[in-house]
């Protein structure tokens, strides 16, 4: 086994979770999941919980915080763009950029 981090290194772990509770964010994810393909990212660990019952960390603290952006339609296309695995082009691509206009 290969120890990437030796004590008494630290290790911080970011997720930017989409607020569900937020109508636009909500559509907004449901647009996305539909043009990816329901990319495995999309799905992806939004927990601290695994690494609360692993030995391999200890004290661990949380930390939640709101971050908003406000983005115009433009913005908003070039938010979503700026994720790997949207289409860049072709019939997916159109269908997005309807999507979200």
């Amino acid at each position: 086994m290969i120890n990437i981090l030796k004590p008494p290194a630290r290790l911080a772990v970011v997720w930017n979770n989409r607020d569900q509770e937020d109508a636009l964010t909500t559509e907004y994810s449901r647009i996305v999941r539909k043009a990816s393909n329901n990319h495995p990212a999309e799905s992806r660990m939004q927990s601290v919980e695994p690494l609360l019952i692993t030995p391999h960390f200890i004290n661990i603290r949380e930390y939640t915080f709101t971050y908003r952006q406000q983005l115009d339609s433009t913005g908003l296309i070039g938010r979503a763009m700026s994720v790997s695995y949207l289409p860049r082009e072709g019939l997916g691509y159109e269908q997005l950029i309807d999507r979200f206009q």
